[in-house]
């Protein structure tokens, strides 16, 4: 029908320019060196699926961790150093070459950490402590304080700021996958009684604080989502 857009035409948002309306999304996360720093194979592999032939107007990555001490999982890349940013816009450009956006997935598994090269108590932060027998690192997840829930606000922000200076169009905030933003969304894994847990309002708490502060972080006219 005329006038209706096919999901092959190009399309802008917040002024990036996609070619087509067809995203990747998030996806194929094990190709970076155990530090979290991303490879040759994770640059390939990117730009292999920006090349024009499969018209896709932009990539999702895959989880990117924004948590020095948790992984997402083992041979995820990371974005909770300054030495990450290089590497990372290295394949930025070679996707960018290709004539696709790029957008990154910024997340921190938490309790859910999946595998780390030796157990650690950064491994079972939760948001309560909940027996897991079936997903995660450890059997028993431990709160985290105060102190540490404004650290993975700042963690978030920093990691943002990062992936905006690699050169990425846009980020996105996984709160989903039962990561550590969803752990705190969900009754079952959140049993705080402070001002984190309790009503829905509590429970979105940490979600909220991350977004403002990513927000403040990129500017106002970055693409900006979050995953839910």
């Amino acid at each position: 029908m005329a006038g209706i857009p096919g999901i092959f035409d190009a399309f802008a948002i917040k002024g990036v320019k996609f070619r087509s309306r067809v995203l990747r999304s998030s996806l194929g996360g094990r190709l970076a060196y155990y530090d979290g720093t991303p490879t040759p194979a994770w640059r390939n592999f990117e730009r292999r699926f920006a090349l024009a032939e499969h018209r896709l107007g932009g990539i999702i990555s895959a989880t990117i961790g924004v948590d020095d001490h948790r992984l997402s999982p083992l041979e995820y890349p990371k974005l909770s150093h300054d030495r990450f940013i290089e590497p990372l816009a290295a394949g930025i450009r070679g996707v960018h070459a290709e004539g696709c956006r790029y957008i990154v997935q910024l997340g921190d598994p938490g309790g859910h950490t999946h595998t780390s090269l030796l157990p650690e108590e950064a491994d079972g932060k939760s948001a309560s402590a909940v027996f897991d027998g079936y997903y995660g690192y450890r059997n028993v997840s431990s709160p985290m304080t105060l102190d540490e829930v404004a650290a993975e606000v700042e963690a978030f922000r920093l990691a943002a700021k990062r992936a905006q200076t690699a050169g990425a169009d846009g980020v996105e905030v996984t709160a989903s996958k039962g990561y550590i933003l969803h752990q705190f969304l969900n009754p079952a894994t959140n049993r705080r009684r402070d001002a984190y847990g309790g009503s829905v309002e509590n429970r979105f708490r940490l979600l909220k604080e991350v977004v403002s502060a990513v927000r403040e972080a990129v500017g106002r006219d970055y693409l900006f989502g979050v995953r839910l």
